[in-house]
């Protein structure tokens, strides 16, 4: 399992934010269509400041794993969203599934090797 050193998530994590927000601002000002693009930002928002809390503090493996596997789905379809408001916007949160397919692999290595759900 290659793990990315922790600069690597600090700086990821910052780009992925800023972008976002970019996005989002992209989607508010271009079009009067913007509520459900922008309500599933929120959700996303949502879960990815859940996320933090689960992951460190409860320190419940399978729990964040869930919570990065409800994440992919939903900023797939919040870049598909995005897309057709504002090409920009939808390009700003491109990268963010790709990275959350990343997050959910580790998780899911680290609930396999802690043995905290058996594969069958």
């Amino acid at each position: 399992m290659w793990i990315a050193p922790n600069y690597i998530f600090q700086n990821v994590w910052t780009f992925l934010l800023i972008s976002m927000g970019s996005a989002s601002f992209i989607v508010w000002k271009s079009s009067e269509k913007s509520f459900l693009p922008l309500l599933l930002y929120c959700v996303l928002l949502g879960l990815t400041w859940a996320w933090t809390p689960i992951f460190f503090s409860t320190k419940s493996l399978t729990s964040s794993l869930t919570v990065a596997a409800v994440m992919i789905p939903t900023a797939d379809f919040c870049v598909y969203l995005f897309l057709e408001v504002n090409p920009v916007a939808g390009f700003l949160v491109a990268p963010l599934p790709l990275w959350l397919i990343y997050i959910a692999y580790l998780h899911y290595t680290l609930c396999y090797l802690n043995q905290e759900f058996v594969v069958r």
